[in-house]
């Protein structure tokens, strides 16, 4: 039984490694979701099994270490601030663009568990380590392939892992544990094995390059660098050695100085990934978006200091502290999108602590070793990994292939250690022993059916719903019949899993999409009932977050319920009270509800809010300012942005449109054309207009002199409609 059990684990723990590859794509995420219930799946197997060999065994029970005790700190504590947080489903359960939360933090410390406890031998870790290596270069085989393709656009890499964030970290790690296999033995004589390292780590470093994630290659710029300065300063023994590192030093400075220099030239920026790398700045770009992120992290965390929000719960920090100079980026951050501010909200600063205490103890572990359990070099490449991992951290989240990868490295440091020289350890390892009791034979067969019972029951508790929803979610996607549709919304919610956030905002908008659709009033009106009362549900169900009023207030609006749109996006406007597209959302409707007044008063708090720098939000104002014939405020408004108040914008144009003021139109569309003479969406607008006012003869001559600014051979399509309309206006079809 010992040898079924134990190979049931290690045959599970060899599998993990090719989820990598794992993609489903009859699936909702299907990156994420495969994967992780795949990994869910085979640790809950793992465990089951580890449970009963324990049990029978117990050389493969758990040693105490600082390292484990840091990890069971962490699970503990998060575990209460899940509790007391702001909303314990989510934080539980996540969701499926995630699945992160408690129930994978409790699925990683069992799966720490497992490998620590029951990976007793070098040769076993060796192995495993090996699997993954191949894995990684497999992986990065099949990247560079992507790359050099016919269809490769340039674009950032990602392969079978999503997102190019993802991937950059997963070479990361792996670069680093073929490094250090390449130099855990002193190197007397270079053999095949050595050149095969070589060789696999340049096929990750190329597909770490051709993510363009910034902040991991500079993590592996500062990892490297600090092997080398470990090595140069503390190596006493082997010259050669500390010459070596001392080159490689100053390799890396020297490389990061003539990139510094070369950063501005045309071959630097005309590359997509070193021009990513040329425009790092602090104030711009996806940088200055995380830093005022972080900023609204950081009063997250003043406001619940101890144990935070709760997982999963930044979304209720992003829309309270919503800093409105984001009305440029993506509208809704779940992320902190640096680890150590997400681990502060989640758990406040006990969860941090906690945190930070896992690379401690694991450094100290690494370092207390004998030369004889890890060379010098090998602490020396370890701790860079842990370095520039760290520093990978500060800017992106983690996920569930960069959590497996940590806690593997985790589990091997653990299991590497004894706690026979740390009297602490030592005494609570032998009260855990005497709590775990003594394992009896004639009890092994109860033990093993009441831990499948309950390994069975845990796998359809974790995994059955989610996975029947999602699986009925991604059929109603791709089913084009409405009512067929609508019996599948309905059947994926009576699962009523974590996936239910995601069901229900895809109800939403296929609700708004049957309004425009050939189908019977009759299953219109049922879709629409369904939609509002299941975003009614996710609303109670989710108070702290703005985006469910807001998709609330689409579909009372798209049923001409233009009072009950306006009250569920005050309701929301509660919770996020500084968020332009609610404000901007609410003052639409009062546009087109004759209330120019109360929509003047909205868009001038959204313009305010954000300093006059969204634009979106200047153009509404002064919109709503000629509503009101207030020329001088819309001037006011909108001259220091584009130098004039009459822009050609559809919103603006309607306003003198409707007014029959179409020689404004006119003069806006002249002005902008001797602006942006290569426009010729202006040159056709102004056609248009000077057919309102009766002047064929200069919508003739406007579709002319187009044909003569815009060459035929950069713009065809131009001179072919061009000619279509000329030819139209002179025979009075238009």
């Amino acid at each position: 039984m010992k040898e079924y059990l134990k190979w049931t684990i290690v045959g599970s723990a060899f599998l993990i490694p090719f989820l990598a590859f794992v993609v489903v794509n009859d699936m909702f995420f299907p990156y994420i979701v495969g994967k992780n219930f795949g990994f869910r799946i085979l640790v809950e197997i793992m465990f089951g099994a580890w449970i009963v060999l324990a049990y029978i065994d117990e050389q493969y029970r758990p040693k105490l270490s600082y390292l484990l005790a840091a990890i069971a700190a962490l699970v503990v504590v998060i575990g209460v601030a899940d509790v007391f947080g702001a909303n314990f489903d989510k934080s539980f359960w996540s969701n499926y663009e995630r699945m992160d939360g408690y129930v994978t933090t409790i699925h990683l410390f069992a799966y720490f568990l497992v490998m620590s406890s029951v990976f007793k031998t070098r040769k076993m870790w060796d192995r495993l380590f090996h699997v993954m290596i191949i894995t990684s270069v497999l992986l990065a085989l099949r990247g560079l392939g992507e790359v050099f393709s016919d269809t490769y656009t340039g674009t950032r890499l990602a392969t079978t892992l999503g997102n190019a964030i993802y991937l950059a970290v997963y070479m990361l790690f792996h670069m680093f544990i073929t490094a250090y296999y390449l130099f855990k033995d002193k190197i007397s004589n270079w053999k095949m094995k050595h050149y095969l390292y070589i060789g696999a780590i340049i096929l990750q470093f190329l597909n770490l390059y051709y993510t363009a994630t910034r902040g991991t290659l500079l993590g592996l710029i500062g990892g490297v660098l600090l092997i080398g300065l470990i090595i140069a300063v503390f190596e006493k023994k082997n010259k050669k050695l500390r010459t070596i590192a001392i080159g490689l030093v100053g390799s890396v400075i020297l490389f990061v100085s003539l990139f510094i220099a070369v950063k501005d030239t045309e071959f630097v920026q005309e590359s997509r990934v070193l021009g990513r790398f040329a425009t790092i700045s602090l104030d711009s770009g996806t940088v200055g978006v995380r830093f005022t992120i972080w900023d609204m992290a950081y009063e997250g965390f003043k406001e619940k200091p101890i144990l935070g929000w709760g997982q999963g719960n930044f979304p209720y920090v992003f829309n309270k502290y919503y800093d409105p100079s984001l009305h440029s980026a993506e509208p809704w951050f779940d992320r902190a999108h640096n680890v150590f501010l997400d681990w502060l909200i989640a758990g406040g600063i006990l969860g941090l602590l906690a945190y930070l205490s896992i690379f401690a103890a694991a450094l100290r572990l690494l370092w207390k070793r004998k030369e004889d359990d890890f060379s010098f070099v090998s602490k020396a490449i370890l701790t860079g990994f842990l370095a520039a991992y760290f520093f990978h951290n500060i800017f992106v989240f983690d996920n569930l292939m960069s959590y497996i990868l940590f806690f593997t490295l985790l589990a091997y440091l653990h299991a590497r250690s004894t706690a026979e020289h740390e009297r602490v350890l030592r005494k609570a390892g032998k009260a855990l022993h005497r709590l775990w009791g003594q394992g009896k034979k004639e009890n092994e067969l109860t033990i093993v059916a009441v831990v499948l019972v309950v390994i069975v029951g845990v796998i359809y508790m974790f995994n059955y719903h989610a996975y029947a929803q999602n699986k009925l979610l991604i059929r109603v996607l791709r089913t084009q019949d409405a009512g067929q549709s609508l019996v599948l919304y309905k059947e994926a919610l009576k699962h009523d899993s974590f996936g239910n956030g995601e069901t229900r905002e895809r109800l939403v908008f296929q609700a708004r999409q049957v309004k425009n659709k050939n189908v019977s009033k009759e299953i219109q009106d049922e879709y629409f009932a369904f939609a509002i009362e299941e975003i009614n549900k996710q609303m109670e169900e989710m108070p702290g977050e703005s985006k469910y009023p807001l998709f609330a207030s689409s579909l009372y609006s798209a049923q001409k319920d233009y009072q009950g749109a306006i009250d569920v996006l005050q309701k929301g406007l509660e919770i996020s009270p500084k968020k332009d597209l609610l404000l901007m959302s609410l003052g639409d409707l009062y546009i087109n509800t004759g209330q120019p007044e109360e929509a003047l008063k909205v868009y001038k708090e959204a313009h305010e809010n954000a300093n006059g720098e969204n634009a979106t939000a200047a153009v509404r104002y002064a919109h709503a300012a000629l509503h009101l014939k207030d020329e001088q405020l819309a001037s006011d408004i909108l001259t220091p942005i584009y130098g004039t108040h009459r822009i050609p914008n559809s919103l603006i144009l309607n306003i003198y449109g409707s007014r029959g003021q179409f020689d404004i139109v006119r003069d806006i569309y002249i002005d902008f054309i001797e602006r942006e003479p290569k426009k010729p969406e202006y040159r056709f607008q102004l056609t248009g207009v000077y057919l309102q006012l009766e002047e064929r003869d200069k919508a003739v001559e406007t579709l002319e002199q187009a044909m003569s600014d815009l060459s035929e051979e950069e713009y065809p399509t131009v001179h072919n409609d061009a000619k279509k309309y000329i030819e139209q206006i002179k025979e009075g079809v238009i």
